[in-house]
């Protein structure tokens, strides 16, 4: 989150326009994506299932509002058809192919719930080897 504000302030500095490299190359909400992990890790190690609830409010009705908005503000810009179709919402698109972004994506999910519902990292590698 950081990093991608201090990449926005000095690249407006010296020009105006879509940044479309550094962190904005594959997502165009660095911000949000880097807000939601941030308060995730928070309560995974504060363990409080009630701030899912709120979370998953924030993540599901705010941030969607405001990427909605945001997207609207940067579809008056050059380039802006190329940039979207290059980047995703709020994922980083990893390769050019949707198809096979979605497909590491779900992988990642499948092996995080795997790992999960067999009681962890140690747990999962004493199964495993």
């Amino acid at each position: 989150m950081l990093c991608t504000d201090a990449q926005k302030y000095f690249v407006l500095r010296e020009r105006k326009g879509l940044i479309t490299h550094g962190f904005n190359a594959m997502t165009r909400n660095c911000n949000y994506l880097g807000e939601i992990i941030l308060y995730a890790s928070f309560n995974v190690i504060a363990q409080v299932q009630i701030v899912w609830y709120v979370y998953l409010f924030v993540w599901g009705v705010v941030f969607p509002s405001r990427m909605a908005a945001k997207d609207y503000s940067l579809s008056k810009k050059n380039g802006w058809e190329e940039y979207r179709r290059r980047t995703w919402i709020l994922l980083p698109k990893l390769f050019n192919s949707s198809a096979l972004s979605y497909l590491i994506y779900a992988s990642l999910c499948l092996a995080a719930r795997s790992i999960y519902s067999l009681g962890g990292v140690q747990a999962t590698l004493k199964v495993l080897l």
